[in-house]
C-alpha cells in the first residue's frame, strides 16, 4: 500500500490554522475547500499537498496546489516539468474566452485580510519581498543598488514578515522607506509606477496584468524555486504583451489553472486534463539512466 504522508491530507484551511498565517483577505477558503475536494477526488490514488516546494525530479512522484491569482493552480513536485508544461500552455492554440489578466489587474483584492492603507506619491515603486522564510530567493546586492541609486523606491514586507526582519529593513533602507507590513499590497502595487518582485509572488504577475513595468529581483540561481517561475519564464521567453501570455495560460484547460469561481464539473475536467499532460511529459522527460547515488565502489578481490 502507498504510504501518505499524514500532512498531505490537510486542507489549505488547517494547514493556514496551523501556520498561523493571516486571515484570508479574497474570502476564498470556502471556494478554495470545494475546489480542493474535487481535486482529489479527480486525482484519486494520488494525493495532492497544499502549498510544499517542488523538489523531484522529471520522474516526479507527485502534485502540489497553492491558491494565488484567484485561482487553485496545480504543479507537479518536478520544477522542470512544470516549466515544460506552462511553456506549452503558454502557446496553446485556442482563443481565451475570459480576460483573466483584465480581472486581475483591476479586481484581484490581497491574499491576506490587511488594511486599506493611503495611497503612495507620484513616482513611487515598490518591491514586494518574499517572506523571511524565503528571503534566500532574493538578490540582495540588486536591491540594494537599486534602492542606492533611487530614492523613489519604498520596500513592502509581506504579511508574515517577522518583526525582527521587518526592523532590518528599516536600518537597512531607512524607516520613512517600509511600508507598513499590514499595508494593502494590491493598493500599493496599483498606485505603484513600477513594481519590483521575485518569481516566489504574485504580485508581478499581477503588475503586468496591469501594465506595469517590473523589475525582477530574483537571484539568478534560485529563481527556479519561486512558485510562479514557470509563469515568469513562459511571459519572458514569449514576444508577445504579458497580458496575452497570461490569459493563454490562464485559459488553456489543461495548464493546472482552475478558477476559484468554476463550477465542479468544469473543475473536475480541468484536474483531469492536467494530471494527463503532466503525466505524459513525465513519460516523455522521464531520466533513462538514474542519478549514481554516492562514490563508485572500488572493485572488491576475487575471493
Amino acid at each position: 500500500m502507498k504510504h501518505v504522508d499524514p500532512s498531505a491530507k490537510m486542507s489549505a484551511r488547517q494547514v493556514r490554522r496551523r501556520e498561523k498565517l493571516p486571515q484570508d483577505g479574497r474570502e476564498a477558503a470556502d471556494r478554495l475547500e470545494r475546489l480542493e475536494k474535487v481535486l482529489r477526488e479527480t486525482m484519486r490514488p494520488d494525493v495532492p499537498t497544499f502549498d510544499v516546494n517542488s523538489v523531484q525530479g522529471a520522474d516526479f512522484a507527485e502534485w502540489t496546489y497553492t491558491e494565488g491569482l484567484g485561482f487553485l493552480l496545480v504543479s507537479t513536485q518536478s520544477v522542470e516539468i512544470n516549466a515544460r508544461l506552462i511553456d506549452e500552455a503558454a502557446a496553446w492554440p485556442g482563443t481565451p474566452e475570459v480576460d483573466y489578466a483584465g480581472q486581475m489587474a483591476s479586481s484581484l483584492t490581497d491574499k491576506w485580510r490587511l488594511d486599506a492603507g493611503n495611497g503612495l506619491s507620484t513616482g513611487s515603486k515598490v518591491f514586494f519581498p518574499p517572506g523571511g522564510n524565503f528571503g534566500w530567493i532574493v538578490n540582495t546586492d540588486n536591491v540594494l543598488r537599486a534602492f542606492g541609486l533611487d530614492p523613489a523606491w519604498l520596500l513592502k514586507p509581506h504579511p508574515v514578515t517577522s518583526d525582527d526582519d521587518v526592523r532590518e529593513a528599516k536600518r537597512t533602507f531607512g524607516v520613512m522607506r517600509i511600508l507598513h507590513r499590514d499595508t494593502s499590497g494590491m493598493r500599493a502595487l496599483r498606485s505603484a509606477e513600477v513594481v519590483g518582485y521575485t518569481t516566489a509572488s504574485e504580485m508581478g504577475l499581477v503588475a503586468m496584468a496591469a501594465g506595469k513595468p517590473v523589475v525582477d529581483f530574483t537571484k539568478f540561481e534560485f529563481e527556479h524555486r519561486g512558485r510562479y517561475y514557470p509563469f515568469y519564464r513562459a511571459i519572458r521567453q514569449s514576444p508577445e504583451d504579458p497580458r496575452a501570455v497570461l490569459n493563454r495560460i490562464l485559459n488553456c484547460p489543461w495548464s493546472g489553472a482552475v478558477h476559484l469561481d468554476m463550477d465542479n464539473e468544469e473543475a473536475g475536467k480541468r484536474f483531469r486534463l492536467y494530471k494527463e499532460k503532466s503525466l505524459e511529459l513525465r513519460a516523455s522527460f522521464r531520466p533513462l539512466v538514474p542519478l549514481a547515488q554516492g562514490p563508485i565502489p572500488s572493485p572488491q578481490p576475487p575471493s
